[in-house]
């Protein structure tokens, strides 16, 4: 049986899935068992569901769609009920499931790029609490979530990435982070995982990023046999753009005053030339890495670290509207249960071809159990499952 193209209707199918996130209730209160609430949460946030009170609705719409796959036997929860138990799941656990799932659905190859940063979820912001921040990784030739940590704010990205990194399969692959990782304790653990790593320098590390300078200083545009060059050039939405790339080697002869920098093997200055109407920015970047100085990867790493934004932090703002969601309570958790549904659809779309977008494949959910079983049928951790 073809798990991705026929409807699935057996519990059974769905029990390893939510098994690890343990339901902290006594048992003879169980009226409504975790893992039907996670369904149902996960179903309905897929077909634009966008707070518990559209969640609730979607169930009592979808009842017996959804008793296909749980009993639901005392029917849906009222959404007060909803927002309790999704808000009473431990989220570090849930975090690690995010990531365990992830990773079982996916295969990291050699050559991916591994993209990590930082988001606030600023509809999560009240009068006593700042917005949740979450610190994301982001499979970007595949497009797939494939870890989250809630951190306190963006300046703790430096403790947490480090052990967020210790939970991903990531070796061969090459890990992108902004000048907000460029700490040694974050490049020792990506060596320790048998990645590269690929990061940008900047003030908060002024003696390296000094370096850099000094190291592309005058050999910028000239003809040198230890300096590669690369460009490409971009139009779009009444926007030119070349972005171009040198790359070299750390010399050695600098190599003592910075052996913290683990694998400190290339050095990076990528150039973004922008011409808007009679308009012209330039803006250059600094990056070290552990790979072989290429500049056409240099440039490919760069450009693909971004990708985070418009693939995954952009379509969680605009097409789950997480930045204007009124979730108070359970928001980190509600954003793996966003990033869940956003990795069902890529995955749905990637493996069936579909042209479709993003909004219009949960639209065609909403419409169709037929398409909605398909989507779901991802929930599964299928053994040897790769893009």
């Amino acid at each position: 049986m073809d798990v991705f193209t026929t409807t699935i209707t057996n519990k059974a199918d769905f029990i390893d899935c939510f098994r690890e996130i343990e339901d902290m209730r006594d048992d003879d209160k169980l009226l409504y068992p975790l893992d039907e609430v996670l369904f149902l949460t996960v179903s309905a946030v897929l077909s634009y569901a966008e707070s518990w009170r559209q969640i609730y609705e979607f169930g009592k719409a979808k009842l017996e769609f959804l008793r296909q796959y749980f009993p639901y036997k005392h029917g849906i929860p009222k959404k007060s009920r909803i927002c309790t138990l999704i808000g009473m799941i431990d989220k570090k656990k849930f975090e690690s499931w995010l990531i365990k799932w992830a990773q079982q659905l996916v295969d990291i190859i050699p050559k991916d790029i591994i993209s990590v940063d930082g988001k606030a979820a600023k509809g999560s912001r009240t009068k006593e609490n700042t917005a949740v921040h979450m610190l994301n990784v982001f499979a970007s030739k595949q497009g797939l979530v494939i870890g989250q940590k809630a951190i306190d704010s963006k300046t703790n990205e430096m403790k947490e990435t480090p052990k967020i990194l210790d939970d991903l399969s990531i070796k061969g692959a090459t890990v992108t982070i902004d000048a907000a990782g460029c700490y040694s304790d974050i490049i020792d653990k990506v060596v320790e995982k048998e990645a590269d790593y690929f990061i940008r320098v900047k003030a908060n590390q002024p003696q390296l990023l000094d370096a850099i300078k000094y190291i592309f200083k005058g050999k910028v545009n000239a003809s040198t046999p230890d300096m590669d060059y690369h460009s490409q050039n971009n139009k779009g939405h009444g926007r030119k753009e070349c972005r171009r790339c040198w790359g070299t080697t750390f010399p050695d002869w600098l190599k003592d005053n910075y052996s913290k920098w683990n694998k400190l093997n290339s050095v990076y200055l990528v150039e973004s030339e922008r011409h808007i109407g009679d308009k012209i920015s330039i803006e250059q970047k600094f990056y070290i890495s552990s790979i072989k100085f290429k500049a056409k990867r240099g440039l490919e790493c760069s450009r693909t670290h971004w990708g985070i934004e418009n693939q995954l932090h952009h379509v969680l703002d605009v097409t789950f509207k997480e930045d204007h969601s009124q979730i108070h309570n359970a928001a980190e958790n509600m954003s793996i249960i966003r990033k869940v549904a956003l990795n069902l659809a890529k995955l749905y779309k990637s493996n069936t071809k579909s042209k479709s977008s993003i909004p219009s494949i949960r639209k065609q959910t909403s419409w169709s159990t037929e398409v909605a079983s398909n989507v779901l049928s991802y929930l599964f951790a299928k053994e040897g499952l790769a893009f």
